[in-house]
């Protein structure tokens, strides 16, 4: 084992754990098990490679020279794939199975050879350099997409490290062909530049695991808001915007207007062809709601046959008008059952300065929804 020997073998037991905890991941976290998957096999085979050079002492060996430049290349053509996977960019099988056959070529036919140390050191930094690169360069814009430049920061930031400092030992072995600067060789140089990877990748992978418990965390609040079966938000969501919506109105005085609706008979639609077709109503009538609104009003279902659905940036009278295009919309959607009509009663109420907060609005579009039940139902009636 060479002097640098214990530390690799720490770099290998840190990425064995590494690769414990991907795969962990890819087994709880169904919506990233590829990339997930490809994490592990990347850190496992950097472990296995470690592992390998740890042991690059006395006569050269194949498998602990040759071999574990392989293994090493093999990963970062891993990393490649998980980060195409994780970001969903456009995949690169062939391009990353090229480079990965040809360095593997190349490596092996340098072979053991003293003489062409310094080409097999050259070949196998750069090729690492060039999957670094490659990685960094295509995720980089996705990732400031998704994640925010923060983020993106904290994720090029070992990368670039990384290519920096091969690109260093690149142009000191160019300098000095006859001295293989071979990463298990025992110098001050050497220690640093493995304490640096260990330092880096270790920042990187728990960025990526941030990002990856972010985009989780992310869809868990997006489920959280939405109605499972039509897609639409829910009551929690309804109620955070009308938060934000009264407080825009109390500082502004700009009213906003607010519609109640409820279906008619929806009980009878349940009790005469089923909850099957009650649901396909729902789902049907949720789709007629939003292709009746505009880009800025929020459309919800409340639960059951009630919906809401939130007008800003408009008058009173054209709320109404909106509101009478909305209930025709109802009445003319078809549903694939012979004999099956759809109203609905919808009550309209504005924002009003004697309202105490936002719960007011509705009750009072409440008490117009019921005003148009009691006049025989699939009208419009104002608050």
């Amino acid at each position: 084992m060479t002097s640098l020997g214990p530390l690799f073998w720490f770099a290998a037991v840190q990425f064995g754990v590494y690769a414990l905890g991907w795969a962990a991941c890819s087994l709880w976290v169904t919506e990233e098990r590829p990339a997930a998957a490809y994490c592990a096999l990347f850190s496992l085979l950097v472990a296995v490679g470690f592992a390998l050079v740890s042991y690059r002492t006395g006569p050269t060996g194949w498998l602990t020279h040759a071999g574990s430049n392989i293994v090493l290349v093999a990963g970062f053509s891993a990393l490649r794939r998980a980060s195409e996977r994780f970001m969903r960019l456009p995949s690169s099988p062939t391009e990353t199975l090229i480079v990965l056959v040809v360095s593997s070529g190349a490596i092996a036919l340098l072979g053991l050879s003293s003489e062409l140390a310094w080409l097999r050191t050259i070949v196998c930094f750069a090729v690492v350099a060039f999957l670094v690169t490659r990685t960094a360069l295509a995720a980089l814009a996705p990732i400031r997409a998704e994640f925010g430049d923060r983020f993106a920061l904290l994720a090029m930031v070992p990368a670039g490290g990384l290519v920096v400092g091969i690109a260093v030992r690149i142009a000191q072995q160019l300098a000095d062909r006859n001295v293989p600067l071979e990463i298990h060789g025992d110098s001050s140089s050497n220690f640093g530049l493995l304490v640096v990877y260990i330092v880096l990748t270790g920042i990187f992978t728990f960025v990526v695991m941030g990002m990856l418990l972010r985009r989780v965390l992310k869809g868990v609040r997006e489920l959280s808001l939405q109605d499972s079966l039509t897609g639409l938000p829910n009551r929690r969501a309804y109620d955070a915007r009308m938060a934000q919506e009264w407080n825009r109105f109390r500082r502004s005085g700009a009213p906003y207007n607010l519609l109640a609706i409820d279906l008619d008979h929806f009980k009878q639609i349940n009790d005469t062809y089923g909850h099957a077709v009650g649901d396909h109503v729902l789902v049907q009538v949720a789709k007629a709601l939003q292709s009746g609104a505009r880009k800025n009003d929020l459309v919800v279902r409340l639960g059951g046959e009630e919906f809401a659905v939130l007008l800003t940036d408009q008058s009173s009278e054209r709320a109404r008008d909106a509101a009478e295009r909305i209930r025709r919309l109802i009445a003319s959607t078809s549903f694939d059952t012979p004999g099956l009509t759809v109203t609905a009663s919808i009550g309209l109420a504005t924002a009003d300065a004697a309202d105490v907060d936002a719960a007011r609005v509705l009750e009072r579009a409440d008490s117009a929804l019921y005003r148009a039940k009691s006049e025989g139902r699939n009208c419009v009636c104002v608050a």
